[in-house]
């Protein structure tokens, strides 16, 4: 008799009734904290303690990184953010829209930076 394989789960972003849901890889719910300001995302990666999602507009989770890869995902994302004046989409995605940055915190107590455009 085969043992059975570990279930590999991955990161979900869901539309659904009263607002989007996130699960982590582990599969535990996070909810919405609040919205974040530039500074404040600045702020929360020199810790170097949380996660940082991407979810782009209509396609789901771009992107989930540890720690580690935050920052590097965070100045990707930084030139779309909701404060720039004057934005505009860039040629080879014209339906694009400006990003929000949002805490989000796990039923089990830990906090992500997420980046959405939806």
């Amino acid at each position: 008799m085969q043992k059975p394989k570990p279930q590999i789960m991955s990161p979900r972003w869901m539309w659904a009734a009263g607002g989007s849901r996130l699960f982590g890889v582990s599969g535990v719910e996070n909810h919405r904290v609040s919205p974040l300001e530039r500074v404040e995302v600045e702020r929360l990666l020199t810790l170097g303690e949380l996660d940082a999602v991407e979810v782009d507009c209509g396609a789901g989770i771009n992107e989930w990184v540890g720690p580690g890869e935050a920052r590097r995902l965070w100045l990707g994302i930084e030139r779309d953010l909701q404060d720039v004046q004057g934005w505009r989409p860039p040629r080879e995605a014209p339906g694009m829209r400006q990003y929000a940055a949002q805490l989000w915190r796990s039923a089990d107590g830990h906090h992500v930076i997420v980046f959405v455009n939806e």
